[in-house]
């Protein structure tokens, strides 16, 4: 019985290539001879078009992925795609667009329509629109028989089903049959000089495609474009009019300005050029910033500059048409492409930091300290001609990005001394200068998103009671960001200050874990092999501090303590209320008490995972062990809090006044007499019960700032492992140009009226400045005042969330890949 596929009408294609063939067997055919160019001498593809052909594609069964992958592939070699078409299995519809795109278009493509099946009518339907007949290709037969005579399935069909496979080998009479590989019997069929029949099978698509290079007239490298990519968060109508004053500054140059806008997230600006030195000279003068400062200009040749053979002279100038003494020289040392070494105003311009924002801080800033100091330098030359610093970011960014342009002149000198013979085209062809040699970008693994998201949702409200759970979610995110980040950052050839942060962040990422991993197994190694005694220190503790005692203290409390005589009935009450509580726990205590070997041993264990992982489940375990006294805290908490309340309204009623709810404020009233008696009558009440409830609540709100304090220690710990800049602390040491804290400048030794820039490394208190937040935050939410304040208020004490103190150094933007394609990064929070 055969079993009929719905994948694709394609499928009967999938009998091609090399999975015709078995494993062993290594097929060797000879590939067709190049020809010569269809076009004509000297000229070559300039516009391209793709014609999608497949009911399947239209009725959304399946994912075109073929013009996707021809539309980068006519980017990256030069190629103008004009138009994507997709039309359904219909003759008259293939010959009219087939006619009309051969017309318009140098190179046109066609994918799908071309397997045995009766829907499979591309080749016919193609020798119509040419007006030619089909016939047998005895070579591409000849090819197919081979590379299946030994697949059973091939062997044992009928005359019918062989007429069928043998339709794949049916091609109008007189169009060129190129076999592109040696392993795949399946040909490109080219009508006309321009148009290519392909497969539907994305990957024999994509296969095919790439062996087609040599036998394409493709543009010469000077015509191939290149894509800058910048990325801002301001939104698409903030910088609409800087975009149209920067496309109209920019299409004399040949430039092209696109703007992609990212929901919520911000806008993607494309620069898409043909000159590679003039599109690399305005994304690093321009960037995503209006042109405010009238003494930014474009860089312009001055002159020429000879460095001598020998010695550490000075190097000699040659100017062109500029006075002496008009210009004010400062050397600076040249940074290599990979030496990830920039100059800086500031260290929060690299964005590494756990507690600061993703949002990048402009070096042209109004608030930069650069310009202040310098406008204030009453040392420094002043000139009328001078109405600002000419040190400004949009310099120094000049200056990090000058090894890009110093390469576009040293790539476009080696392109003129290429000759251009076969070969060497065919080198250059088959390796593109892309975008991606200059963009930053960022290509996560979107197969983890269903999969994060699975989890978030799973863990949102376990989070918020669980500090071990906070814990994983931090751990499970850092795995999905090293994975996701692992590619870009290896990849990135730009070494923008943004490609530098993300690799800062990554290892720093990379070495926290590794480091908490280490800790953690060496603590959770102790607890492991010491859970005996520990399982002893443990049970001896709750049952003396957190049962005996707290019984003993309920019962001095019911007996008068200090002689304070409390109200009998609500003494006992509360006495034997609470007893019962704590009583019950302590059976379940002791219950509990011949397995708490194995829980330190899982504590222990859990050090795989980190230290933070067994501070994390320290807070969680204080936090069940205790839960009886939670219990009795949040018990006497509400008692006494509503009597607080109920005296507040009590003496506001003797003094004639009355919240007023609308207004939020205290306003006069006129009570009556019944309401005066019955106020009064309630107010003796609390008065008298007030002493007996602010004992016991005493007693528990004590315990419970105990357990806060204990909690407190427990997330300064954990925050301190999470925010730790490890890796940026090496490189400050190893090599301080790596994290810059700003520039300076020193006299030249040869050149009196000579400048030197150099950078200075950042200092460990700009290093450690997150710290600082993180303390404030940790100081201010456990301050001594803030928590007296809650006693006295009858307010829950609460552990600081876990939120305010978590990892926050994965990033959250959204990028665009140097293809055009759109990626999301992975949003921790």
């Amino acid at each position: 019985m055969s079993t009929i596929s719905t994948d694709s009408s394609e499928s009967a294609q999938s009998e091609s290539a090399t999975q015709d063939a078995p494993p062993a067997v290594q097929w060797n055919f000879p590939l067709s001879p190049i020809p010569e160019n269809p076009l004509g001498i000297g000229r070559h593809i300039k516009t391209a078009a793709a014609l999608i052909i497949g009911d399947e594609i239209l009725n959304g069964k399946t994912l075109d992925r073929n013009s996707n992958y021809f539309a980068r592939f006519c980017f990256e070699h030069g190629i103008e795609l004009k138009r994507i078409e997709v039309i359904a299995d219909d003759e008259d519809e293939i010959i009219e667009a087939s006619r009309r795109m051969v017309a318009t278009y140098d190179f046109v493509i066609t994918s799908g329509g071309i397997g045995p099946t009766h829907d499979d009518i591309t080749y016919a339907s193609l020798a119509k629109s040419f007006e030619l007949p089909l016939t047998h290709h005895e070579e591409t037969l000849a090819r197919m028989t081979e590379m299946t005579r030994n697949r059973p399935d091939i062997v044992q069909q009928t005359a019918e089903q062989r007429t069928a496979r043998e339709r794949m080998a049916l091609f109008p009479a007189g169009a060129e049959v190129l076999f592109i590989a040696p392993d795949v019997w399946v040909p490109v069929v080219r009508l006309g000089g321009k148009l290519c029949v392909f497969p539907g099978i994305p990957k024999l698509f994509q296969r095919m495609l790439d062996g087609l290079l040599p036998f394409l007239p493709l543009p010469p490298p000077s015509e191939r474009p290149f894509r800058q990519q910048i990325f801002t968060s301001l939104p698409e109508s903030s910088i609409a009019p800087y975009l149209t004053e920067l496309q109209a500054r920019t299409k004399a140059a040949g430039i092209r300005v696109g703007s992609y806008p990212l929901l919520s997230r911000g806008v993607y600006v494309a620069l898409i050029g043909r000159d590679e030195p003039t599109l690399a000279c305005f994304h690093a003068t321009q960037g995503m910033r209006p042109k405010t400062d009238k003494s930014e200009t474009h860089p312009s040749v001055l002159g020429r500059c000879m460095f001598p053979i020998q010695g550490s002279a000075a190097p000699s100038l040659e100017l062109d048409n500029v006075a002496a003494g008009a210009l004010r020289f400062v050397y600076y040392q040249p940074l290599k492409k990979d030496s990830m070494r920039f100059y800086s105003f500031d260290f929060r311009e690299l964005d590494i930091l756990p507690s600061q924002s993703s949002t990048k801080i402009s070096t042209a800033h109004s608030h930069n300290p650069v310009v202040s100091i310098l406008t204030h330098d009453f040392t420094r030359i002043c000139s009328p001609k001078l109405s600002s610093p000419i040190l400004t970011g949009t310099i120094l960014n000049q200056l990090n990005l000058a090894h890009l342009l110093m390469d576009s002149v040293n790539r476009a000198a080696r392109h003129d001394e290429i000759s251009s013979s076969p070969k060497s085209q065919s080198a250059s062809a088959g390796h593109p200068l892309t975008s991606s040699d200059s963009v930053a970008y960022l290509r996560p693994y979107t197969c983890f998103q269903p999969l994060v998201a699975t989890l978030r949702q799973l863990q949102i409200p376990l989070r918020e009671y669980f500090t071990s759970v906070e814990q994983f979610d931090v751990r499970f995110e850092q795995s999905v960001y090293v994975l996701s980040e692992m590619r870009s950052v290896y990849r990135d050839k730009a070494l923008s200050v943004d490609s530098i942060s993300r690799y800062i962040k990554f290892h720093n990422c990379v070495w926290l874990v590794l480091n908490d991993i280490i800790v953690g197994v060496a603590f959770g190694s102790f607890l492991c092999e010491n859970k005996a005694v520990l399982a002893r220190m443990l049970e001896y503790f709750l049952e003396v501090y957190t049962v005996d005692r707290m019984q003993l203290a309920l019962l001095w409390l019911n007996n008068w303590p200090a002689g304070l005589k409390l109200n009998t009935e609500l003494s006992q009450f509360y006495c034997h209320s609470l007893l019962g509580i704590i009583s019950g726990w302590g059976w379940i205590l002791r219950h509990l008490a011949p397995h708490f070997p194995f829980f330190i041993w899982v504590v222990g264990a859990m050090g795989w995972c980190g230290m933070t992982m067994i501070v994390s489940l320290l807070s969680d375990t204080l936090s069940l062990l205790t839960a009886h006294l939670q219990i009795c805290y949040l018990i006497s908490t509400a008692v006494f809090s509503q009597q607080l309340s109920l005296l507040a309204s009590l003496w506001n009623l003797f003094r004639g006044k009355r919240y007023n709810v609308l207004r939020n404020r205290i306003d006069s009233w006129d009570y009556e007499i019944d309401q005066l008696l019955l106020g009064t009558i309630l107010f003796t009440l609390v008065a008298f019960l007030y002493p007996t409830v602010l004992t016991y609540y005493a007693l528990f709100a004590t315990t419970r700032l105990a357990i806060i304090l204990m909690h407190a220690t427990l997330d300064t710990i954990s925050a301190l492992l999470n925010h730790f800049p490890l890796f940026a602390l090496l490189l400050r040491v190893k090599d301080p140009m790596r994290v810059p804290g700003g520039v300076c400048f020193k006299r030249s030794s040869t050149e009196p009226e000579a400048l030197i820039l150099q950078s200075q490394p950042a200092s460990l208190s700009s290093i450690f400045r997150h710290y600082a937040h993180l303390w404030s935050g940790l100081s201010s939410h456990y301050h001594p005042l803030r928590l007296f304040r809650q006693l006295m208020s009858g307010r829950r004490l609460t552990t600081i969330p876990r939120v305010a103190i978590r990892y926050s150094m994965i990033p959250s933007k959204v990028e665009v890949d140097s293809a055009g394609s759109f990626t999301a990064a992975y949003n921790p929070t």
